[in-house]
């Protein structure tokens, strides 16, 4: 792991343990499927400049159940993704004043440790967006920076699940305007096809909290779930505005920031915290917009941003009242 948690962490034997009982894993059939994978990636051209190391593919391995052909299939589009979405996936550099803007107001912030089930826990603050001074793309690319940085060698998050703290409170009109049909399907196609989240038992482990959500809000939500896969909506958790009773609850106090009931680091020093980690691993962030598809490359024909991301059909104009 880059960023190391000690909080309710497990061994590297009682995760074994645990992949063996949750998921039926099996080392030498882990071990046999990962040099399968590899081997598919040297036959195919496009996929010459990606990650090939097995910590990478064990991960995205577990997290499409086990199964070589849905872990092929998934490691093809969030590399294909990546290299058609570059306002998200390139440039992750720290140094950057609109990045630095972005993590200063601390929008998503991964929680240091383990909530009390032992999953990896997120936060995220859509109330301390700027709407006038920044831009959705870079806060998603501030997003999927910090992600991956916390996930990277997480063999836990892979094992046990997450669990995502949406916190809604002072989200307005302008707000909900940066949600365009357009960026919502990006979110959809990143986060539900490209990132390695196709495993029912994982997603049945895991959870999202919806926190203070404001009626303007609640279109945006319906629209959101409606486009969201099955599997995935017994995840969400709406709470009573102003009650953080159930989240407490479900995740423990040692979790939790101060600002919601917890005894964990507060969120300004949670801000420093991922600042500094993100200095710290600059080298590695940079390194990973590397890893890509070369679509030029691809057997047939190649994937563009509209083949990836096309939106025909599926969202209407949302209409903000």
């Amino acid at each position: 792991m880059l960023v190391k948690f000690e909080l309710n962490a497990l061994t590297e034997g009682e995760l074994e343990t645990e992949a063996k009982t949750k998921y039926n894993e099996d080392g030498d059939r882990l071990t046999k499927d990962i040099m399968d994978i590899k081997d598919w990636i040297t036959k195919n051209p496009h996929l010459q400049n990606v990650r090939q190391d097995s910590t990478f593919l064990k991960y995205f391995l577990r997290g499409c159940g086990h199964s070589v052909e849905k872990t092929k299939k998934r490691l093809d589009k969030y590399f294909s993704v990546k290299a058609n979405l570059p306002a998200w996936f390139d440039n992750w550099d720290p140094d950057l004043g609109t990045l630095q803007e972005i993590m200063n107001a601390g929008i998503f912030l991964p929680l240091p440790g383990y909530d009390k089930q032992g999953r990896a826990v997120f936060l995220i603050r859509f109330g301390a967006i700027k709407p006038s001074s920044m831009k959705v793309d870079d806060i998603y690319k501030v997003s999927t920076m910090l992600l991956d940085l916390a996930l990277e060698g997480n063999t836990q998050a892979g094992v046990k699940g997450l669990a995502i703290i949406n916190d809604i409170s002072g989200v307005t009109a302008s707000h909900v305007a940066m949600m365009t049909p357009a960026t919502m399907k990006k979110h959809i196609i990143v986060f539900q096809e490209a990132y390695p989240m196709d495993n029912q038992k994982l997603i049945d482990s895991s959870v999202m909290h919806f926190l203070n959500m404001p009626k303007i809000v609640e279109t945006v939500f319906n629209l959101f779930l409606s486009q969201t896969k099955e599997i995935f909506k017994n995840m969400n958790r709406i709470h009573p505005r102003g009650d953080n009773s159930q989240l407490v609850e479900n995740l423990g106090e040692d979790i939790l920031p101060e600002e919601y009931g917890g005894k964990n680091k507060n969120v300004e020093d949670l801000i420093e915290f991922w600042k500094n980690e993100a200095v710290k691993n600059k080298d590695w962030l940079k390194s990973q917009t590397e890893f890509k598809s070369d679509e030029m490359k691809r057997p047939g024909k190649a994937k563009s941003h509209s083949d990836v991301f096309g939106i025909e059909g599926s969202f209407r104009k949302l209409d903000i009242d």
